[in-house]
C-alpha cells in the first residue's frame, strides 16, 4: 500500500480556518469523508452541531454555504462535523444497489458518534438543507435540537421532483441533476414522510420554504417539541447555479442566536477535553485504491487517489473544479473517474481551487476572471514533491478554461482532458455558454419555437462578430496550442454538438476544430448526447472512455 504522502501524515497538517478562530480536521468513519470545526478558544459549547448536506444538485449548491455555517457556528464555541453521505461527494459508495435511506440514516448515526467521540460534548443538535434536513429530523440520534431548512417533506414528492427535472416517469431507477438512484433507493426514500413523524426533540428551529415545510413544525409542536419556525429569504439564491449562488445569510444569523440562546458557553474544563485518538489519519479505500485528504498551499484541500498495492508509473492526472461546484464533481465524474483511474495504476489528485469547495479564501469572484494560476502551481508542486513529474489535468466548463490557460501556460502540465471548453473569455460575458440548438419546437408556425430559433441565431450571430473583433485573442489561442504541440504536450477536446462552445471552436479552428486536431498531440471529438456539464450519465459514460484512451489507461 502507498505510504501517506509527507504533506499529510497527521491531522495536524491542516491548518486553522482564515480568520475564523476554529480548527479544521478531516474524519474519516464507515466509509463517510467529513470535516470537524473546532473551537480554538477557552470556552465551547455544551452541545455540538451535527450538519447533513443533501445528495445531488441541492447539496452540490449548498456545499460552500454550509462549511461558512459549520465555521460561524465553531467560532461561536459550537464544534460541528458536516459529512458526505454514502454515494455523495467524496465518500465511498454502497457496494449494491439496495435501499440507500436505511443507510443514510446509519451514516448519521455513525456520524454522531464521532463528534461525541473527538468532542466530549454531551449535547446533540442535529440539522440540514432539503433531505438533510430530513436526515436529520428522522435519525434516532438523541439530537436534543433540531435545525432543518427547507426540509423534504414527503419522499414521494421529492422524487416527482427530481422525475420533472430528468423528463422521467414512475419510480424505477431515477437520474436527475447528476443524482442516480437505484429503483430499490427510490422505493425505499417514497416511504418517508415528516408529517408523521413521532420525533420528540426538545426543541426544533425550522426554516420553511413552503406551506408543507410548515406542516413539519406543526407536528414537532404535537409532539411536545419547543419549535420556532421562519421564513427563508434567500432561498432561491442559495439554489441557484453554483458560478453565482450565495448563503442564506439572514437565515444562518438566525441560526446562530438560536442556538447561542438555547446553549450558553461553558468553560472547557466543564465540556470534556478533545479525544483526537478518536480522529484517525484521514484515509478512503475505496475498491483497487487508496485516498489521503490534502491540505497544500495557502490553504487548499483535495483528495490524493493512490493505487491500492500497485507501483505507480509516475503519470498523474489532475481533475479541477466545475464552475462552482465542489471537487467531486457534477455526478461525482471526478471521484468515480479518480478511482478508476487507480485501479488502472494511475494516481490523482482532486482539489478545490482558492475559495471553492474546501479550500480557504474568499468567495470565487468570477469563475472564469478569478485567476487559477496560483492553485494550479501550488497542485503540480504536491503532485511533484510525491514523486508524479507527469500530469494531466481534467476539468469540464470553467475549470476546462483554466486548465487549457495552465497548460499554455506551464510545460509541467503534459495534456488536457477538456469537457466543454470556453477557449478564449471577455469581460462582461455570460458565465453559462448558451445552447447552439434551440430547444423542443412545436411546429414550424408556433411563435415561441421561432423566437427560440431565431434567439440562439442571434447569439451565435453576435459570437461570431465578437470573435471577429477581438481576433488578437484568437491569435494568441492558436500560438499557444501551436507552441504546446511543438513541445510534446496534448490536448483532447471533448464537446457536444449542441454546446455553444463547439461555435467558439470553429470560429478559431474551422469546422470541428479541424485546424487544431491536425496539430501533433491535439484531438477534437464532437459527441452526440454530451451535456456541457456532464450531469448525464450518458454524456458521462463518453467522458470516461474517452478520458481512459487519453491517458492510455485501456
Amino acid at each position: 500500500m502507498p505510504a501517506p504522502a509527507t504533506q499529510f501524515a497527521t491531522p495536524d497538517r491542516f491548518h486553522p480556518a482564515d480568520g475564523t478562530g476554529t480548527l479544521i480536521r478531516p474524519v474519516t468513519f464507515e466509509g463517510h469523508l467529513g470535516w470537524l470545526h473546532l473551537p480554538a478558544g477557552p470556552t465551547r459549547r455544551e452541545a455540538g452541531v451535527l450538519l447533513c448536506a443533501p445528495p445531488g444538485r441541492d447539496g452540490r449548491c449548498a456545499y460552500r454555504p454550509l462549511r461558512t455555517l459549520a465555521e460561524h457556528l465553531a467560532s461561536a464555541g459550537f464544534p460541528t462535523l458536516r459529512f458526505d453521505l454514502l454515494g455523495v461527494g467524496d465518500s465511498l459508495d454502497p457496494d449494491d444497489d439496495a435501499d440507500i435511506w436505511p443507510r443514510w440514516l446509519d451514516g448519521m448515526k455513525a456520524a454522531a458518534g464521532v463528534l461525541k467521540d473527538a468532542t466530549g460534548v454531551p449535547r446533540l443538535v442535529a440539522g440540514g438543507v432539503r433531505l438533510g434536513a430530513s436526515l436529520a429530523a428522522s435519525a434516532d440520534i438523541g439530537a436534543e435540537g433540531l435545525i432543518l431548512m427547507a426540509p423534504i417533506v414527503s419522499g414521494r414528492q421529492w422524487l416527482e421532483e427530481l422525475e420533472l427535472a430528468a423528463a422521467a416517469e414512475g419510480f424505477e431507477t431515477i437520474e436527475a441533476e447528476g443524482l442516480c438512484l437505484s429503483a430499490a433507493s427510490a422505493a425505499g426514500l417514497a416511504g418517508f414522510d415528516l408529517t408523521r413523524s413521532t420525533a420528540t426533540p426538545a426543541r426544533a428551529l425550522v426554516v420553511a420554504q413552503d406551506i408543507q415545510a410548515a406542516g413539519v413544525a406543526e407536528r414537532l409542536a404535537s409532539n411536545g417539541c419547543s419549535v420556532e419556525m421562519l421564513d427563508f429569504p434567500g432561498y432561491e439564491a442559495l439554489f441557484e447555479d453554483t458560478d453565482g449562488n450565495r448563503p442564506p445569510e439572514a437565515v444562518f444569523a438566525r441560526t446562530m442566536s438560536w442556538l447561542e440562546d438555547a446553549f450558553p458557553r461553558r468553560a472547557l474544563q466543564e465540556v470534556g477535553g478533545l479525544n483526537f485518538s478518536a480522529v484517525h489519519i484521514p484515509v478512503l479505500h475505496p475498491p483497487g485504491a487508496v485516498e489521503h485528504l490534502v491540505h497544500f498551499g495557502p490553504g487548499l484541500s483535495g483528495v490524493l487517489c493512490l493505487p491500492d498495492g500497485a507501483a505507480s508509473d509516475g503519470r498523474a492526472a489532475l481533475f479541477c473544479n466545475t464552475s462552482g461546484e465542489p471537487r467531486a464533481g457534477v455526478g461525482r465524474f471526478a471521484v468515480t473517474a479518480a478511482r478508476t483511474l487507480a485501479r488502472r495504476g494511475i494516481a490523482s489528485l482532486r482539489f478545490d481551487f482558492a475559495g471553492l469547495g474546501d479550500s480557504e479564501g474568499g468567495d470565487c469572484d468570477h469563475v472564469y476572471e478569478t485567476s487559477r494560476r496560483p492553485d494550479f502551481d501550488e497542485a503540480l508542486a504536491l503532485l511533484a514533491s510525491e514523486g508524479f513529474p507527469e500530469v494531466v489535468a481534467v476539468a469540464a466548463g470553467p475549470g476546462a478554461y483554466h486548465a487549457i490557460q495552465a497548460l499554455i501556460d506551464d510545460p509541467r502540465i503534459g495534456g488536457v482532458f477538456a469537457v466543454g471548453a470556453r477557449l478564449g473569455w471577455r469581460r462582461g460575458e455570460p458565465p453559462a455558454p448558451a445552447s447552439r440548438a434551440p430547444g423542443r419546437t412545436r411546429g414550424v408556425k408556433d411563435a415561441k419555437t421561432w423566437a427560440r430559433v431565431l434567439g440562439a441565431l442571434a447569439r451565435r450571430l453576435r459570437a461570431r462578430i465578437d470573435a471577429r473583433l477581438h481576433e488578437a485573442q484568437g491569435r494568441a489561442l492558436r500560438a499557444g496550442f501551436a507552441d504546446v504541440s511543438e513541445r510534446g504536450g496534448r490536448a483532447h477536446l471533448l464537446v457536444g454538438p449542441d454546446d455553444a462552445s463547439l461555435d467558439e471552436l470553429e470560429i478559431y479552428f474551422g469546422a470541428r476544430g479541424r485546424r487544431l486536431a491536425d496539430l501533433p498531440g491535439m484531438s477534437v471529438s464532437v459527441q452526440p448526447g454530451l451535456d456541457h456539464g456532464l450531469a448525464r450519465a450518458a454524456g458521462r459514460e463518453v467522458a470516461m472512455a474517452e478520458l481512459l484512451d487519453f491517458v492510455g489507461a485501456d
